[in-house]
C-alpha cells in the first residue's frame, strides 16, 4: 500500500528535524542575518535613566547572576557598563550571589579595559559578601560596614572614587542584574526602605512578576531576558560599531527568533497531516 503525504509528514525521521534546528541556528552566523528589535518603553526608560545622568555621577550596578543565568544577564550587564562607561559615570559593582564573584569581576575588568577605566579611580569592584538582605540593608548606613575593603583587600578610604561615597544618598541609583529572592531584597530593603531609585535587568521567565512595580513606579525600568539585552544593544548599536565588539544578545536573539520560526512551520506542518488522516477516518 502506498504511504500518503500525511504519513510521510508525521513519520518524518526525527534526525532530519535535529539537522533542520542546528542548521537554523548556524545559518544566522554563516550569513550574518539580522532581524529588527524593537525596542520597548521599560527598556528605554533604563537608557533614558543612564542617558540623563552628568559625567562623574556614580551610580551602582548589581551584578548579581551566576553561571546558570548568565547567557541572559551577561549581555544585560555588558550592555548597561558600557553604557555607563560611555557617559563617563562612576561606577560601583558588586555581587550578592555567591557563584557569581568571578563572572562579575571578569565583566568589570574587560569592559573597563575597551574604555581605558582606572579601577578606584573610575570604577571599584566590590566583590561578594553572603547575607544579601543584610548587606543590602548595611548599605543604606555606610557601604564599609559590610565592605571595608574592595575584591582586591584595598580599604575603601583609599580609593580616590569612594571617598565622597558613604551610601545610597551618595548614589544615583541602584541596578540590579539578576532575579529571584535577591532582586525582592533589593526592592523591599533598598527601594521601599530608602527609597533608593531601582532598575531591574531579570530573566526573561521572572520578568512578568516585575511588572506591576514598573507599572506602580516603584522601578524606574526593567530589561527582560535576552530579548531586553537585544533592545539595549539596539540602542547601543553605535558604541558597539565604534569598539568593534560583538552585540550577543541581537545575535542570539536572531538564532531564537529563527529556530523559533521554525518550530512553528513544523507545528503547523505536523497539525495539517494529523488534520489530513483524520478526515480519511484514519484516526
Amino acid at each position: 500500500m502506498k504511504e500518503s503525504i500525511s504519513d510521510r509528514l508525521l513519520n518524518i525521521d526525527r534526525r532530519y528535524i535535529y539537522l533542520a534546528v542546528m542548521l537554523a541556528a548556524v545559518i544566522p552566523f554563516l550569513f550574518n542575518i539580522e532581524l529588527e528589535v524593537a525596542v520597548t518603553p521599560e527598556v528605554q526608560s533604563i537608557y533614558d535613566f543612564i542617558e540623563s545622568q552628568r559625567p562623574g555621577t556614580p551610580i551602582l550596578l548589581a551584578a548579581d547572576y551566576d553561571p546558570q543565568t548568565v547567557a541572559e544577564n551577561g549581555p544585560q550587564a555588558h550592555a548597561l557598563l558600557r553604557h555607563m562607561f560611555r557617559n563617563d559615570l562612576r561606577v560601583v559593582v558588586m555581587t550578592l550571589s555567591q557563584d557569581g564573584a568571578a563572572l562579575a569581576e571578569m565583566l568589570t575588568r574587560s569592559v573597563a579595559a575597551e574604555y581605558g577605566k582606572i579601577h578606584g579611580e573610575d570604577y571599584v569592584y566590590l566583590g561578594f559578601k553572603p547575607y544579601f538582605a543584610i548587606v543590602i540593608l548595611s548599605l543604606g548606613q555606610d557601604i564599609r560596614i559590610s565592605y571595608p575593603a574592595d575584591f582586591y583587600d584595598t580599604p575603601l578610604d583609599n580609593l580616590p572614587m569612594m571617598r565622597n561615597i558613604r551610601n545610597y544618598d551618595d548614589l544615583a541609583a541602584v541596578i540590579n542584574v539578576g532575579g529571584g529572592n535577591v532582586t525582592h531584597a533589593w526592592l523591599t530593603n533598598a527601594r521601599e526602605r530608602y527609597n533608593v531609585p531601582l532598575g531591574l535587568a531579570v530573566t526573561a521567565v521572572s520578568g512578568p512578576q516585575y511588572y506591576p512595580v514598573l507599572q506602580s513606579g516603584q522601578i524606574f525600568g526593567l530589561m527582560g531576558g535576552l530579548k531586553g539585552a537585544a533592545e539595549y544593544e539596539t540602542l547601543l548599536m553605535d558604541e558597539y560599531e565604534r569598539l568593534e565588539v560583538s552585540a550577543l544578545a541581537i545575535q542570539g536573539m536572531n538564532v531564537q527568533n529563527i529556530v523559533h520560526i521554525l518550530i512553528i512551520i513544523l507545528t503547523i506542518i505536523g497539525n495539517a497531516a494529523f488534520f489530513m488522516k483524520k478526515r480519511k477516518g484514519e484516526v
